[in-house]
């Protein structure tokens, strides 16, 4: 059983802030007319509709040159409009909520942009339908026998590719960049050569062109016609979780993926299980920041994982993530919120949190079942759950059990 409680720690004034959470990108270089930036940024606002994006490290004479997109939904989205003001770049959106990402771009040039802020949970993007799967090919070597290639494409723009050459086989993991037709080596690719290359499809055929570069640096230039065994039509459950995966319901799309009986699914499902993000506030819809301090404390194994809700009524306003053992720090206007927790390991992003094999709760603060807690603006708050030592002045919180369905909507 979970032990819970709420603690008012002190009155307190907090000046208004907008707090990103998660591991994001909050920065990027960018050569404008020919000058190299380094954007930084910098505030976010929404009010009646319209929000407002400060980019700092852009030159004044510089402002006219640069464009910005936002990430809704997936759909890029272009500013509004640009000004310069106070010493920084700033980009208005006609928009009610907080994007995905953001880009920085030349005018006119969008395919040569920067991200300059990337939430941790903008997914990768899904690849269509009939690139997914394995691609064979062979090639006579320009540096000796044949060649036989195998390039493994995934949903979720990862790949693996597998060079045979007399007797020795070398497996790279390499990265897509699907809008390019280009792949280079992941971080950790895993082979000891470095693979790179453009591809393209024309009449159910995959050409791809690569070099690779050896430890000594020789570069061997190949060109090799894959094509892909036949499966047959994917059946519906595997074209439902590739939409699922688009739209970042990741347990979803693994639940489809399992259930499937094409040759790809079940490489796929392992897809779609996320890495953890670090501890912090990983989603947030609040414009303006507030003045309440709310700092949720848990421990549990280190292999079991925690997301908060932080709710208005039914609308959510903040997610808090928490691996582990540890402690994240929110700040809130005052009011009145409903906040729910979820458990779990494996992890499905956001959207699904821990699937169906996770458990899931919304907090009460009486003894009657209130499922509504008042923070009062100007205070601080500590919610501690399942932590050994707690403040004896500390309120007891109850809670209610749900379904992973409830917690999801």
């Amino acid at each position: 059983m979970k032990k819970i409680v709420l603690l008012l720690l002190f009155a307190m004034l907090l000046q208004p802030c907008f707090a990103l959470g998660g591991d994001s990108i909050f920065e990027a270089d960018l050569t404008v007319n020919g000058s190299a930036c380094h954007l930084e940024l910098g505030t976010i606002s929404i009010k009646d509709g319209r929000m407002d994006i400060e980019i700092k490290g852009v030159p004044e004479e510089s402002t006219s040159l640069l464009w910005a997109s936002a990430f809704i939904s997936g759909v890029a989205v272009p500013a509004d409009s640009v000004a310069w003001k106070n010493g920084s770049c700033v980009f208005s959106f006609t928009c009610t909520a907080l994007p995905e990402a953001m880009t920085i771009y030349p005018y006119n040039d969008a395919n040569h942009g920067v991200y300059v802020w990337k939430d941790a949970y903008y997914g990768p993007a899904v690849l269509p339908e009939e690139m997914i799967g394995a691609w064979r090919g062979s090639v006579t070597g320009h540096d000796g026998p044949p060649v036989e290639l195998t390039f493994q494409i995934d949903a979720d723009s990862s790949a693996e590719l597998t060079f045979a050459q007399d007797n020795r086989t070398e497996i790279c993991t390499v990265s897509l960049a699907y809008e390019e037709s280009t792949f280079a080596p992941a971080e950790d690719s895993g082979s000891v050569s470095r693979f790179q290359g453009t591809w393209f499809m024309e009449n159910g055929q995959m050409t791809i062109q690569m070099n690779r570069t050896l430890p000594s640096g020789k570069v061997y230039s190949y060109t090799v016609p894959c094509t892909k065994p036949e499966n047959g039509e994917r059946d519906t459950l595997f074209k439902n979780a590739l939409q699922d995966m688009k739209e970042e319901k990741y347990y979803s799309a693994y639940a489809a993926f399992l259930a499937s009986t094409d040759p790809d699914a079940a490489r796929q499902a392992e897809k779609c299980v996320q890495p953890w993000p670090a501890n912090g506030e990983v989603w947030r819809v609040i414009p303006q920041g507030g003045t309440v301090s709310l700092m949720i404390e848990a421990e549990q194994a280190a292999d079991s994982a925690m997301l908060i809700k932080i709710k208005q009524g039914q609308t959510p306003v903040s997610y808090v993530f928490i691996g582990g053992s540890g402690k994240v720090s929110v700040s809130l206007p005052g009011g009145t919120y409903t906040i729910c927790d979820g458990t779990g390991k494996e992890w499905f992003g956001i959207r699904e949190a821990f699937g169906r094999a996770g458990h899931y709760e919304t907090l009460s603060f009486d003894g009657a079942g209130t499922q509504q807690a008042e923070l009062k603006s100007g205070n601080a708050y500590v919610l501690s759950i399942n932590v050994s030592e707690i403040d004896p002045n500390a309120s007891n919180v109850g809670s209610k059990d749900e379904s992973w369905e409830a917690f999801a909507e």
